[in-house]
């Protein structure tokens, strides 16, 4: 699991939180241009996070490796005003009991107070599409068996549930809006898939599915190799299909979903990885 950012010029950087517990940091100087360098401070940091932002990435304690035992960690995730968050579950090992009594994540819709779903196991759970703008979060663990946790992709929607937004991160997963579920409304969403700079972008459909008469005009998915419709088209996709991987050239991907309404909508899922 790679994880990286690049800082240059003379504006202070925000906080970086590392996924795992090494921190590799690089200087490159190229040129005879002068400069004062940088000084950094840094600490062990608490699982009780804060994400603000219409886009990120979700790690349980210690990703790639596996979670603590005796691990309590509290997050709120608040998104724009007027759009509605929806986490895409990357991968997913938790200790499995029917009522995740040891080890679980719990999820609450922040604006209600209503529990959306307790995830524990090892299959991938289905997205979660809340009803507004913030979603609180609590992950915990017993003292005994423990596993890799979690990683999540979370995007803010403008046009509404689930419909559309920016996922960023060296991964990431994104689906129909509803999915499971067919979608049955009218709608036209656009995502944008970004990687760190200098990786290139692949994505693999793990589902699709489109229910009666697929017409390639009007219910539809396309997905173009770059960050636009701008950018080359690899395809429409509009029936139930095997989809070959698709190999971007750049760090950015740009997915379109059509849907007339009819209910003939695909129904998708897709990650990618870079």
């Amino acid at each position: 699991m790679g994880q990286s950012v690049h800082f240059c010029g003379s504006t202070m950087p925000g906080p970086f939180d590392s996924i795992g517990t090494t921190v590799q940091v690089n200087l490159v100087m190229m040129g005879m241009a002068s400069s004062n360098g940088f000084s950094l401070k840094y600490q062990i940091a608490s699982c009780n996070r804060t994400y603000n932002g219409n886009s990120g990435q979700i790690y349980s304690p210690g990703w790639p490796g596996n979670y603590p035992v005796d691990s309590y960690c509290e997050m709120t995730v608040t998104s724009s005003p007027g759009t509605s968050l929806s986490l895409y579950f990357n991968s997913f090992q938790i200790e499995a009991h029917r009522s995740c009594q040891y080890d679980g994540l719990l999820i609450r819709n922040s604006s209600s107070g209503t529990d959306i779903a307790t995830l524990c196991g090892m299959a991938l759970p289905d997205p979660i599409f809340a009803q507004g703008n913030r979603l609180w979060m609590k992950f915990y663990t017993d003292n005994s068996v423990t596993h890799p946790g979690y990683s999540i992709s979370y995007t803010a929607s403008f046009n509404g549930i689930g419909c559309g937004g920016n996922i960023t991160g060296v991964n990431g997963s994104l689906t129909s809006p509803g999915f499971p579920s067919n979608n049955t409304l009218r709608q036209t969403c656009g995502w944008l898939l970004s990687a760190p700079a200098r990786r290139t972008i692949t994505v693999r459909f793990t589902s699709i599915n489109v229910f009666g008469t697929a017409q390639c005009d009007t219910n539809y998915v396309e997905v173009y190799n770059g960050g636009s419709e701008s950018n080359p088209r690899f395809s429409r996709y509009c029936s139930s299909e095997t989809i070959a991987p698709l190999h971007a050239d750049t760090n950015q991907v740009y997915v379109k979903y059509v849907s007339s309404g009819s209910g003939s909508a695909p129904l998708f899922r897709l990650v990618y990885t870079s």
